[in-house]
């Protein structure tokens, strides 16, 4: 095969969830430095379609770059990607994910999104657990966002539990804002009351600014912490 043929085989491997196929590729070509990227590309992809197998198998390649950020997936990582995903297994391969040395927790995409942000994001909340858990996460880098943060994200969508767990895992100088841009803080904080279906999570969220370290407490103890 052509070497544009074994990248392609290699991404429909990753793609379709073909365990062998992958398994084949890998012996072939995992140690040769010229599919050193598609394999890198390869663990994105097979991590947003969750298919287990096939993201054990590129973890154990030595070369594996879990930093590697996709060109043609909006500069995501494969922990971002699982994130995201949709799959009913994405929980598995984010466990997955998080059991390599390298895995980046604090990677940014093109567009600001990290892997906290887009559990945020997609409503995930035993993802969010994970990544809160992990003692890699540092909690204050990882809830701020320059434009618009975790926290707005989760506030705009009505994830209410998935606030509890942003406020239960702070400290009482955690700066849970919306935004890191003092020129967009007051315009998202507008926007946000201004809405009525979100009405609970702006009221945690007030409470959270009056009384941190009660606030912290009550949420700690409701979610078992």
């Amino acid at each position: 095969m052509s070497s544009a043929q074994v990248a392609k085989e290699i991404d429909l491997a990753a793609i379709r969830g073909h365990d062998e196929k992958m398994k084949e590729l890998i012996q072939q070509y995992g140690s040769s430095a010229e599919y050193k990227l598609c394999f890198d590309e390869a663990l994105c992809h097979a991590a947003y379609h969750s298919h287990e197998q096939v993201v054990a198998m590129l973890l154990a390649l030595p070369t594996i770059d879990l930093k590697h950020a996709s060109d043609v997936l909006f500069g995501y990582t494969a922990l971002t990607r699982a994130c995201i995903s949709s799959r009913p297994e994405k929980v598995k391969i984010v466990k997955l994910l998080l059991t390599h040395p390298d895995c980046d927790l604090h990677h940014k995409s093109e567009h600001g999104i990290t892997p906290l942000f887009a559990a945020c994001y997609s409503g995930q909340v035993e993802i969010l657990h994970l990544l809160l858990q992990d003692p890699r996460l540092d909690y204050e880098k990882a809830v701020l966002g320059k434009k618009m943060s975790p926290v707005f994200e989760t506030v705009q969508k009505g994830h209410t539990t998935i606030l509890k767990y942003l406020i239960a895992y702070a400290s009482e100088g955690s700066r849970l804002e919306l935004s890191t841009d003092d020129s967009k803080y007051s315009e998202l904080w507008e926007r946000l009351v201004e809405g009525q279906e979100h009405d609970d999570c702006v009221a945690i969220l007030r409470e959270f600014y009056h009384d941190p370290r009660s606030t912290i407490a009550k949420y700690r103890a409701e979610l078992g912490l």
